[in-house]
């Protein structure tokens, strides 16, 4: 895991200094870029200057043209205005490819960066910043790893040491009986259990037994169990003791005032619809 870290780092590292080295190349290309546009404009001003020039000189060749041919013949051999104008343009037409050179050997030049080249720079410093992500989110998981690993492993040392201090009773013999407590820790949590289970076993037999109250409650009110009496059914006392005492839900021995006072009233409602069940079946000998 410490290799695998350390060579996270490295890596890490060496993308950085890539990205620094790429970084300062950019900008260094994007300064010689902006020198190149100054001196574009530049050139782009001295160009229209020289073709305003040129265009004062052609008016100005123009007007003195007609005023050499309105004084005559006479004077067009003094004022040799196609060789003034020839001799501008030469000058001009000199300075321009002097300009152009320039421009020509700033293209030529090993610091000039085509934009092709540019956008593939920009590229590939996108990949090497998400790549360069990708490393730290891989070094935040291996240092969470690292946290749960240090933990886990204070846990066995705790648990060594008391085994050992357990050990040491045991060896010197002394009168302190050893004590396991991941064993009590255990049967705590084992009674714990015990004891959620109990609530939910309780709390399942006072559901039934409200339930069936109600259900007794609602048939004594509206007779609800006359079909059971005229089909013949007749169910003793005795029956009935024995049928509560096979119920998983109930216990005899239980001191529980609800619970007896619910097998008081099932047994007197039993005893009644007996005795009513065998004078129908007089009273239906009687009637044939």
């Amino acid at each position: 895991m410490t290799l695998k870290f350390q060579k996270l780092e490295e890596d890490y590292l060496s993308l950085l200094a890539e990205f620094n080295t790429v970084k300062c190349k950019l900008e260094c290309k994007t300064d010689s870029l902006l020198i190149l546009s100054q001196e574009l404009e530049k050139c782009r001003i001295e160009r229209d200057q020289y073709k305003l020039m040129a265009d004062q000189l052609r008016t100005r060749y123009s007007a003195l043209k007609r005023r050499v041919e309105g004084w005559g013949p006479s004077l067009m051999g003094v004022y040799d205005v196609d060789g003034l104008k020839c001799e501008r343009e030469k000058i001009l037409r000199e300075e321009l490819n002097k300009k152009n050179a320039d421009c020509f050997q700033e293209y030529l030049s090993p610091n000039f960066v085509p934009f092709s080249e540019k956008e593939a720079l920009v590229k590939q410093l996108e990949v090497q910043k998400i790549k360069c992500m990708q490393l730290t989110q891989d070094l935040e998981a291996v240092l969470d790893e690292k946290e749960e690993l240090i933990t886990s492993r204070d846990q066995y040392i705790h648990k060594y040491e008391r085994l050992n201090q357990q050990m040491n009773y045991i060896l010197r013999g002394d009168q302190q009986k050893p004590v396991d407590i991941d064993g009590v820790l255990m049967e705590n949590k084992y009674l714990q259990e015990r004891i959620k289970q109990a609530e939910e076993e309780k709390a399942v037999t006072a559901s039934a037994l409200a339930k069936c109250r109600a259900l007794l409650e609602k048939k004594r009110t509206k007779g609800g169990m006359r079909s059971t009496i005229a089909s013949g059914l007749a169910i003793s006392a005795k029956q009935v003791e024995q049928l509560l005492q096979s119920s998983p839900f109930l216990d005899l021995t239980s001191k529980s005032s609800n619970v007896a006072e619910f097998r008081n009233l099932v047994i007197t409602l039993l005893e009644n619809l007996s005795d009513k069940s065998i004078a129908l079946s007089h009273q239906k000998k009687t009637n044939k």
